[in-house]
């Protein structure tokens, strides 16, 4: 899927007045990262958050509460309405929530914010504006500032024997391997490895509308290994990995048997960091601290 500013603002307006409940609700993967990231605010004194992609404004609600203070960042009009509305019935005086993209943050000033979230943001930011994004938030982020960020995870990929599967062959096994031997059949070779599958073409478009809003605007997946090295690019220190949103079972199989289902739940959070996450987890969240301004 294509990326769309205007299909991914459209979606989110449409889901914004029961988003918090929906995606926050019991045993939603939303749930579990929230819980990970009170986690982390428990080691972060007091100051000034800047959460971008604030959805209904779940974490700003928290952190307000908890006595930091709180700004906010989302493309989605309708969303930005929300959490200035939820961010006002807490006692927040005029909530600096402004509607913005990644790309562009000037509304807050340099060095403002001694923590910036990005919880789940990234993956909707087509791959030519992840400069200019990080390059913003490390702007309005202080030198030593914390800075936490959401994503999918592409090893999971791995583990889904599906069109994912496929995909992340194509884009990372098959290029290594044409890197040092460039006459293979590797168009023969994806045809193969499909014929070991026997759902290649899953999840469809319908399926995946059923199941998240990857069906309706175009997301893309993050390797959790990588990430260190990235991040330095930006000037950010990686200090951590969270894994959570755990499957058990690869998703196509894992609800012929319920009980699988319920070991995911009982991995969650405790486990967030144990090294099965790369490949069982399809989400994780990274924690890193400023060293210096992306230039």
């Amino acid at each position: 899927m294509k990326y769309s500013k205007d299909a991914t603002v459209s979606y989110f307006d449409s889901v914004a007045d029961g988003y918090s409940d929906d995606a926050y609700g019991h045993d939603s993967p939303n749930a579990y990262r929230l819980e990970i990231v009170k986690r982390l605010f428990r080691a972060i004194p007091q100051g000034n958050v800047l959460d971008v992609g604030c959805g209904s404004g779940d974490l700003l609600g928290y952190l307000a509460g908890q006595g930091y203070g709180v700004a906010g960042t989302d493309i989605s009009p309708r969303m930005v309405e929300v959490t200035r509305n939820r961010l006002s019935a807490a006692g927040v005086k005029d909530p600096a929530v402004e509607t913005t993209p990644l790309t562009d943050l000037g509304c807050f000033a340099d060095g403002r914010f001694d923590a910036v979230t990005a919880l789940g943001v990234l993956p909707y930011v087509p791959e030519e504006d992840e400069a200019a994004s990080y390059r913003e938030i490390t702007r309005v982020l202080k030198p030593g500032g914390t800075f936490i960020a959401a994503y999918q995870n592409e090893l999971f990929d791995v583990l889904t024997f599906n069109r994912y599967t496929l995909r992340f062959f194509r884009n990372n096994v098959f290029p290594l391997i044409s890197g040092v031997a460039g006459d293979l059949d590797l168009a023969g070779a994806e045809r193969r490895l499909e014929g070991l599958m026997t759902h290649p073409d899953k999840p469809t478009l319908k399926d995946e509308k059923a199941a998240s809003q990857r069906g309706y605007v175009f997301t893309r997946p993050e390797n959790p290994l990588t990430m260190p090295d990235k991040f330095r690019d930006y000037g950010l220190r990686h200090a951590g990995s969270y894994y959570y949103n755990f499957h058990a079972l690869p998703p196509l199989i894992l609800g012929e048997d319920p009980a699988f289902k319920g070991v995911g739940r009982l991995l969650e959070v405790e486990h967030a960091q144990h090294w099965l996450g790369l490949f069982m987890a399809s989400t994780f969240i990274t924690v890193a601290t400023l060293e210096r301004p992306h230039p």
